[in-house]
């Protein structure tokens, strides 16, 4: 049996979709102040033929990507465990993609759908840091009952050009209660927080036997294969 995976992304609406190949979707307004709206809602599934999918694309066909050549801080809310397996995905991800991903410290915060209201910057950088949360599907409105993570990234319109600016992965500790700790193959903890990661930075799902297929199961490849590879080049940060 697969298990599924959900992405959110967020423009100007919540976009939930829990069917992989455009299923039923959910829509909530997004109460968010202080980040630029856009008008359009983004093509989920925009294949490139090379393995990887983009969450976002500009008008010249571009990723949307982060553009922020600082540190991007990321605050923890996981048991230790977890903590562990998300601080070495952090590092894997910021390695392939040139974003200053960083663990900067812990949180209590666990991000509702009108996420990220109320959360005030951290340090230098000018949005909402990034959270990741473990928590209980019935805590937050972003998990659903069977789902192990998901996904949410913001974007603000930054000197005429549209970037990724915030986000966070909620990943489903009851759910992950039954994978295995670590990384590697299969139902690993780690291939879940790495697939999220996957999401945050603008890879959406593919069809074929990348970790950024929709499903994941026993099959499921160790971290990332080429196709991931080349998707988090290509949307990666020029700094």
């Amino acid at each position: 049996m697969t298990t599924r995976w959900i992405f959110l992304g967020l423009l100007s609406l919540v976009l939930v979709t829990t069917h992989p190949w455009g299923g039923p979707v959910r829509t909530a307004l997004d109460g968010v102040s202080g980040l630029d709206q856009l008008q359009a809602l983004p093509d989920l599934l925009l294949g490139r033929g090379d393995g990887y999918a983009l969450t976002r694309t500009t008008e010249s066909g571009e990723p949307v990507r982060w553009h922020h050549c600082g540190t991007v801080p990321v605050l923890v809310n996981a048991s230790d465990g977890t903590t562990a397996d998300i601080v070495a995905a952090v590092s894997e991800v910021a390695d392939r993609t040139g974003l200053d991903l960083q663990v900067v410290g812990d949180t209590e915060l666990v991000p509702q759908l009108d996420w990220p209201a109320g959360v005030e910057p951290v340090g230098s950088y000018p949005y909402p840091p990034v959270v990741i949360a473990e928590t209980a599907a019935d805590e937050t409105g972003i998990l659903h009952e069977g789902d192990n993570g998901a996904a949410v990234t913001k974007e603000a319109a930054v000197g005429g050009t549209r970037q990724l600016v915030t986000g966070t992965v909620l990943l489903n500790a009851d759910e992950l209660d039954g994978f295995d700790a670590g990384f590697g193959p299969g139902l690993s903890r780690g291939n879940v927080i790495l697939h999220e990661l996957g999401h945050l930075v603008g890879l959406a799902h593919v069809a074929g036997n990348e970790l950024m297929h929709a499903y994941i199961s026993p099959r499921t490849p160790d971290g990332f294969t080429d196709g991931d590879v080349a998707g988090l080049e290509a949307v990666s940060v020029d700094c």
